[in-house]
């Protein structure tokens, strides 16, 4: 009996001892984690990359399609805890990205690809260390990030941006195609000059934040995607529609305010669960102007289509 009671017992230290020691090699790895992603004391310091590209002479131009000869520039750009601008270059067949970013706790890189035949310029700005946002790290956002565009080439731009403020000027850039994937932040985009090029496609997907798009017309899009699923959206067109644009807005909760000229006609569908629809819902057919034709579903909030003079 005795026997069995201090085999009873040694079994008994042996399993605390186990657990003593895994709770000693968690502690040592949290311990580890922490002070790996800890960030360091911020360092900035300002840095600048350029890529030259073989012109098309798209600049100025007002085309009803892009020639064939003029083959796209695919422009990826990843960015995640600064304030990102992207505006018009004036230099020719140029990409040159400007930055002032903490280069302690985070990395900007460039590089040069080939993805189905179609050249391809990455641009990636992002923290050293995945997770010390959640550590304190990052409380005051003063990484800046500025990229240009020449006015020469047709683009398909390619945006994932994360964590701060966007402020797009696509002013005379040939773009052919314009995809933004938004997890939180706010967005403005603003075109001034028709675009060179139709563009083929556009899409706007987001998960949380403000957005503010102005010169909508200017695209010369037929189609444009918003998919969306927390926050406030305008789109204002400041003149006329070039030609018909079919918009898609699949959104989940928020506020939605399109103003458009009454010089464009409206044919909006859209489904709005629990909220409001304000606005026309169709123009006469007697009018005349190119058609925004509004389709899709809002399940939470107000969509609000105004026509002024």
């Amino acid at each position: 009996m005795a026997g069995k009671e201090r085999s009873c017992l040694k079994k008994l230290l042996v399993g605390c001892g186990c657990l003593s020691g895994l709770a000693l090699i968690i502690g040592v790895s949290i311990a580890i984690f922490v002070a790996s992603a800890k960030p360091k004391p911020p360092e900035f310091d300002q840095k600048t990359f350029q890529q030259q590209f073989e012109s098309t002479e798209l600049e100025g131009l007002f085309l009803p399609e892009l020639p064939p000869e003029a083959l796209p520039l695919r422009v990826q750009i990843d960015v995640s805890n600064a304030n990102l601008i992207i505006l018009p270059s004036d230099e020719l067949g140029l990409v040159r990205t400007e930055s002032d970013y903490d280069t302690a706790n985070f990395i900007l890189e460039t590089e040069m690809l080939d993805q189905g035949g179609m050249p391809t310029y990455r641009i990636v700005f992002k923290n050293k260390r995945s997770y010390s946002m959640f550590l304190g790290g990052n409380k005051e956002n003063r990484n800046k990030v500025i990229v240009y565009l020449p006015t020469d080439l047709a683009i398909a731009l390619d945006v994932k941006f994360s964590i701060g403020v966007m402020d797009m000027d696509l002013t005379g850039i040939p773009m052919v195609a314009c995809d933004l994937d938004v997890s939180m932040g706010e967005v403005t985009w603003v075109t001034r000059s028709m675009n060179p090029i139709p563009m083929e496609k556009m899409s706007f997907t987001a998960s949380m934040g403000e957005f503010e798009l102005t010169g909508v017309e200017h695209w010369r899009a037929s189609k444009a995607l918003f998919d969306i699923s927390m926050g406030e959206t305008y789109v204002r067109l400041k003149g006329p529609l070039e030609r018909d644009l079919n918009m898609q807005i699949e959104a989940s909760m928020g506020e939605y305010k399109i103003e458009l000229p009454k010089a464009t006609r409206i044919d909006s569908k859209v489904d709005v669960s629990m909220g409001e629809y304000r606005g026309p819902r169709a123009s006469p057919e007697s009018e005349a102007g190119h058609w925004l034709k509004i389709r899709g579903s809002l399940s939470m909030g107000n969509l609000e289509v105004n026509r002024r003079d």
